[in-house]
Formats: structure tokens, C-alpha cells, sequence
């Protein structure tokens, strides 16, 4: 056992009945920036109400490390819980390691990976809601709360369209270092006057930091999915640049009411209250431990297909859109969850 587990076990009683799982890790949706523009998504999850302030969520008790080390520890690779109790347990592991100043900085990602990957399951298994929200503890509640609520609204916002029966013509790519990209959200704060949790919110929102390297069915481009005709109207540099994308983001909140009403802001980003929802509550969880970002850094890309959900591979690259099931045929280890087991 690690010593940040050990330290997780030894200060929460609640695991020392449970044997600690082993671990790891929606889809980033395509929406334009556009207030005319319905979102043009793919997958997420149901919602707690929105709250209006930042509840009092677990909070590390020191400042986190830089963390740009894309390594991916043993933490990576866990099997699913098969029932309402154990995914409860999975869930506060998860949530505490992520706060927990002794989890190593490296392993954030990872950590994160298997968050994301906790609440896939629950969206899928929603008969199992109720017996996990109860076995939540208090302390967990909060982040669990918010994180659910974000997962909710945007399952709410993209299951309104018809799940595709072909993968899109995207390359995956690494993000820019975490740090780097803290960096740029920061930079836009002090231009614009946007809390720099909203436009990070937004990014993980649109294309998970920017792992998504190609044109939405909208025809959205970039890590922050402007249409090209919007970013003319709005910004300058180039939208596929990560700097000049963060930076407009920002100025277009900002042209759009923000920061003063950040509803108004954020609606006029993607013309969805499902949007708006999750990218409050995503925002919420920055706010109060910025180690969530780290977490955050590391999610990947699960894409809502006519056959179930796929965790994309970080290697995917597809110039066409291909078949989903031509691709299962060849992958159906990135079924989720079926496939995820047999990884």
C-alpha cells in the first residue's frame, strides 16, 4: 500500500472495513461559441441542484505541486465495481485521494481517470443512485454533489440528439502540460475579469483540455470550439492556438455579460441550461481545491455511439468517419463498460 493510501486508510475508519481497490479513470463535447448555436455534444449524466456558492468540499491543507508528469501509475488500471456499495467506496477513494495533500502529484491524472470512469458507471447503472448517495460520506458529499450534478446535465444535454452510429474523423492528442495551461487561464483572468475556473470548465467541458484535435459536426474548431465565423466576429490569433483560443474564450464571456452574470456569459457560450449547469459545477470544484484540477487534466475521451459508450483510445486518429460497429469489431475492449474489464 502507498503511503498516501496508508494515510488515506489510517484518517478515514470508513475503508478499514473495505479492502482499497486498485485504480484509474463522457465524451468532450463539440459546441460551438455561438448564443445562436444549439450544443452539438456527446455524452454525459443526473443533476443535484445547482448550488450558488462553493460548498465546503474537502480542501487540501497544503498548496498542490506543479504536475505536468503525463505518467500513468498502477492507479490507472482497476476493475469496475459490480454493485451500488463498492461504487460508493470507489467514489470516496477517489474524491479523498484527489484532495489529499500526500497523493503525489504525478498520480493526480490517474486518480482522475478512475473518477471519470466511477461516474460513467453510475450514469450507466442509475438504479444503483440512491444507495450510492447514501453511502457517500459527509465529508464527500460536496464533491460528489457537484461532480454529479456536471455529469447530469450534460448526459441531459446530449441525449436529446440521436447517438451516431459512426466515430468522427478526429486525431487525440495530449493536452498542453497542465501547468501551461494554467498559465493561460490565469493570464485570461487578469485580462478579461472571468474566473479562470469557468473558462478551465469550459475547456474540459469542450474537449477536455484539448485533446480533440479536429471540426465538430458544427464546424467548431480548437481546444475551446469556436466557429470560424464567430472568432472573426470576436477575437484575434488563431483559434487552434491554445493561448489565443483561452484568451478569446474569456473575451467572448466577456462580451457576453460576463463577469458580472456569468449565467448570461455562459449561456451565450453554448445556448444550453444543461451547458450552463455543468460548467458551474465543474467551476465550483476548482474554486475549492485546485488540486481537482490536476484530476481534471487527466480525463480522457468517452464518445455516446448507436452502441453503447466508447472510451476512445489516446491514440485514436481517423482522417473519416468510420463505422461504429466496423470499429468494435476491431476494438471491443473500448466498449464501456463491458469492454473496460478486459483492458
Amino acid at each position: 500500500m502507498t503511503r498516501s493510501l496508508l494515510h488515506l486508510v489510517q484518517r478515514h475508519p470508513f475503508f478499514r472495513s473495505l479492502a482499497l481497490l486498485v485504480a484509474a479513470a463522457v465524451l468532450a463535447t463539440s459546441c460551438s461559441a455561438n448564443s445562436s448555436e444549439a450544443a452539438n455534444s456527446e455524452p454525459r449524466s443526473e443533476i443535484a441542484a445547482e448550488p450558488t456558492t462553493a460548498p465546503d468540499l474537502p480542501t487540501p491543507t497544503s498548496e498542490p505541486e506543479t504536475a505536468d508528469d503525463q505518467s500513468q501509475p498502477a492507479v490507472d488500471t482497476f476493475p469496475l465495481p459490480g454493485n451500488a456499495a463498492d461504487l460508493a467506496a470507489a467514489l470516496t477513494e477517489a474524491e479523498l485521494a484527489i484532495v489529499n495533500p500526500d497523493t503525489p502529484v504525478e498520480e493526480l491524472p490517474a486518480w482522475g481517470r478512475r473518477q471519470q470512469a466511477l461516474y460513467q458507471l453510475l450514469d450507466i447503472e442509475r438504479s444503483w443512485f440512491d444507495e450510492v448517495k447514501a453511502a457517500i460520506p459527509a465529508d464527500v458529499t460536496p464533491a460528489f454533489d457537484l461532480n454529479w450534478a456536471a455529469k447530469d446535465a450534460l448526459t441531459s444535454l446530449v441525449t436529446r440528439e440521436k447517438a451516431r452510429s459512426v466515430l468522427p474523423a478526429w486525431r487525440l492528442i495530449e493536452p498542453d502540460p497542465a501547468d501551461e495551461l494554467l498559465a493561460h487561464y490565469k493570464a485570461a483572468e487578469e485580462e478579461s475579469g472571468i474566473e479562470w475556473e469557468y473558462v478551465a470548465a469550459i475547456n474540459l467541458v469542450e474537449t477536455r483540455m484539448g485533446r480533440i484535435e479536429g471540426v465538430s459536426t458544427a464546424g467548431a474548431v480548437g481546444p475551446m470550439q469556436f466557429l470560424p465565423s464567430t472568432w472573426n466576429e470576436c477575437c484575434e490569433g488563431d483559434p487552434t492556438n491554445t493561448g489565443d483560443a483561452i484568451s478569446g474564450a474569456a473575451k467572448y464571456l466577456t462580451d457576453r455579460g460576463g463577469p458580472s452574470d456569468m449565467d448570461k456569459a455562459i449561456l451565450g457560450y453554448n445556448n444550453s441550461e444543461f451547458y450552463v449547469e455543468a460548467v458551474k459545477a465543474y467551476a465550483q470544484v476548482l474554486r475549492t481545491n485546485e488540486t481537482s484540477y490536476y484530476a481534471f487534466h487527466g480525463w480522457e475521451i468517452y464518445f455516446r455511439s448507436s452502441e453503447g459508450l466508447i472510451l476512445m483510445p489516446s491514440d485514436y486518429e481517423q482522417t473519416e468517419e468510420v463505422a461504429v460497429e466496423d470499429w468494435l469489431v476491431e476494438n471491443p475492449n473500448t466498449l464501456f463498460p463491458d469492454g473496460y474489464n478486459k483492458q
